[in-house]
């Protein structure tokens, strides 16, 4: 690790009228970040005694910290010139924004990314801002699709703006910005709004909002969840935000979280939930249950997992890929490489691998057998309570198993978890310094492709494409105990199998439907080249494809479907040229449009489903009609003119988007599956 210089970073939190909650902010992020508490400073307001009797028991736990009042004989200037002066304080590059109602609950190493030469890719990091958000419950509404993103090593993303936080460059809950930058945003807000917008933490917030266009902004997030904002109360009288809690906690309750016996958060337990937005309403104290929430199983035992790895003349690539195995932070583990007879040297460089880690076995196919088969027998062969999936060209990042099997055991509801992937080339080598993987070059980050992170929102995208990349899943071994890979397809076995779990050839509960998801943090770098069997069968994969998805909507929906209607609904996923979409659309627009939309009923009519997800799902599909109804329009004007009015009635705000898009440039569709 480079040198850090002690001007390297200041953080500065906002308080008013919570002690308990600034003392856990300043225990966990001391803990988590790693940041001197030195190089902290809190600027606070106490409404009465006991408040103000509070931040004196802070300030003696905390005494390295440096902490201003604000003056109240400076009236509305009180806020600004408490903020001028702790700006003034220091001279470091970097300043962190915190609040007190903000927490963190794993590492990041803060000190070490400012150091490094990834940071000239950006020049604010959010580290609120995480890819498993995608709903914001301060505007109430979802945030998909999520923003284009880059990866630039195993913690950091950049992105392009987006929707709400996704496009919220200046804010103060946790992200941090270079010195001259805040200078400049606070100069700004003065000189358009005056002393009155920086009277206060949510004005100096959403005035930076509005002259965030100032500026250039090189966004980039944190690639794993690290904190949130706690909203289970309210000090501040402006710009309100909901309370998100099933019941309010009063500040002056809080107060007695200081006495003897001392209360702490339980990050333990918040690490092991995925919360979809930056503010929570979920509060977990140690020794103490949940106010709700999922129920919390401790890992006493280390299960044994299974990692099933089919290879073909994988010389290439496959060392690293074990590679990245045996490095995984989770130790319990068994690779089963199955070899479908190799014609180079696979098989050598797999029984190195053995003679070194006794974890590693070499299981070799008689015949050439194809991938689904393989899998079969690796599935059979596997004696681990949990089964993963590996491509031998790929490259698990560390914490891969780790992250995966805390997730399923904390989330008893769900069966399969995959992740996110970052993708990478044929003469991608990932490189690791003491024991971690090294960043990106700073000049070629890596696409993030991020799946669906919720059970229905995943069940409803299934239906539309491949949104499960399937060399990153990982199963419950119930699962495939009863469900098991078609060896009769060439290709796409994953979509199929994915696809008759989520709706059963049986009715329930004979067969229940099986519940995935994936992890927004990419926890694989998926290698594409020419030798990929999805790049080698694409015409056959597609048309596969299309079969079981047809099928599956058939099962759904227990009625016959005509196959172009099926085809039209997913055209995105099918890549198909315009010209052969058109002529889909000609004929079919008006059934498809209504199918997309009774897909959506049954797959939101299930209680799992919450009003979130259901928001989300019924935004896609307004957005899916709205582009058939366009396209409609366009090639059919007598119906077509109908049905696009009816649906920029019902519809007014996505009407105009859907036609600056449409219309900006010819439509382009590209195959979704990994």
């Amino acid at each position: 690790m480079a040198d850090i210089p002690t001007t390297c970073l200041q953080v500065i939190c906002f308080s008013m009228d919570r002690p308990w909650q600034v003392s856990e902010y300043l225990r966990t992020m001391h803990k988590f970040l790693g940041v001197e508490l030195s190089l902290v400073w809190v600027l606070f307001k106490a409404s009465n005694a006991a408040f103000r009797a509070g931040y004196a028991h802070v300030m003696s736990l905390f005494p390295m910290v440096h902490w201003t009042e604000e003056d109240a004989s400076l009236h509305s200037d009180a806020f600004k010139q408490g903020l001028l002066s702790v700006l003034d304080a220091s001279t470091s590059e970097y300043v962190l924004f915190g609040v007190d109602d903000a927490f963190f609950f794993d590492f990041f190493p803060v000190m070490d990314i400012l150091t490094r030469p990834t940071r000239h890719a950006w020049n604010v990091l959010h580290l609120t801002l995480n890819p498993n958000i995608w709903y914001s419950e301060t505007q109430q509404m979802p945030l998909l699709p999520l923003p284009a993103m880059r990866w630039h090593g195993t913690e950091i993303l950049t992105f392009e703006p987006g929707r709400g936080e996704w496009n919220y460059p200046w804010e103060v809950s946790g992200s941090i910005y270079r010195r001259d930058r805040v200078q400049a945003v606070l100069t700004t807000i003065e000189r358009i709004h005056g002393t009155h917008g920086l009277s206060q933490p949510n004005r100096l917030e959403a005035n930076g909002h509005r002259v965030h266009s100032e500026f250039d902004w090189n966004e980039a997030c944190v690639s794993k969840p690290i904190m949130h904002v706690l909203a289970i109360n309210q000090v501040q009288t402006v710009y309100d935000n909901p309370l998100l809690g099933e019941e309010v906690v009063e500040t002056e309750f809080l107060l007695s979280f200081l006495t003897a016996p001392p209360r702490r958060l339980d990050t333990a337990r918040y690490k092991t939930q995925v919360f979809r937005s930056v503010h929570v309403g979920t509060l977990f104290v140690e020794n103490q249950e949940p106010s709700h929430g999922a129920p919390y199983e401790s890992k006493n035992a280390l299960p044994l997992i299974s990692i099933v790895l089919p290879a073909y003349n994988e010389s290439r690539f496959i060392h690293q890929a074990l590679d990245s195995l045996a490095r995984q932070t989770y130790s319990r583990f068994e690779v089963l490489v199955l070899d479908d007879c190799s014609t180079d040297s696979t098989v050598a460089i797999v029984e190195a691998f053995v003679k070194l880690d006794r974890r590693f076995r070499l299981v070799k196919n008689p015949m050439n057998m194809g991938v689904a088969k393989t899998l079969n027998r690796g599935i059979e062969l596997a004696t681990g309570d949990f089964i993963a999936r590996m491509d031998g060209d790929d490259i698990a990042l560390p914490d891969r198993l780790n992250m995966q099997l805390a997730f399923l055991q904390t989330h008893p509801d769900v069966d399969i978890v995959g992740s996110a992937i970052a993708l990478i080339g044929p003469d991608y080598t990932l490189a690791y310094e003491n024991g971690s993987t090294a960043d990106a070059s700073p000049s070629d980050p890596l696409k993030v492709v991020v799946y669906p992170t919720t059970v229905a929102r995943t069940r409803w995208s299934l239906f539309m494409g491949c949104m499960l990349a399937h060399p990153t899943v990982f199963f419950r071994r119930c699962v495939v105990d009863r469900f098991r890979y078609a060896e009769s397809l060439g290709s796409g076995e994953d979509y199929d199998l994915w696809l008759r779990l989520a709706v059963p050839p049986s009715d329930p509960p004979a067969n229940p439907v099986v519940k995935m998801m994936s992890l927004g943090t990419p926890l694989l770098l998926h290698r594409k080249h020419g030798r990929n069997a999805s790049t080698r069968k694409r015409d056959q994969q597609r048309q596969e494809a299309h079969d079981a998805a047809h099928a599956a909507i058939e099962r759904l929906l227990q009625r016959p479907i005509e196959s172009n209607v099926v085809k039209l609904v997913r055209s995105h996923a099918l890549d198909q040229n315009n010209n052969e979409v058109d002529a889909l659309a000609l004929q079919y627009a008006v059934p498809a449009i209504q199918l997309l939309h009774d897909i959506a009923m049954r797959c939101t009519a299930n209680e799992s489903c919450d009003a979130m997800e259901k928001s989300a799902i019924d935004s896609d599909v307004r957005a899916r009609h709205g582009e058939l109804a366009f396209r409609a329009m366009m090639i059919a004007p007598r119906t077509g003119v109908g049905l696009w009015q009816d649906w920029v009635t019902k519809c007014p705000a996505e009407g105009r988007h859907i036609f600056k898009k449409l219309t900006r440039a010819p439509p382009t569709t590209t195959y979704v599956g990994p």
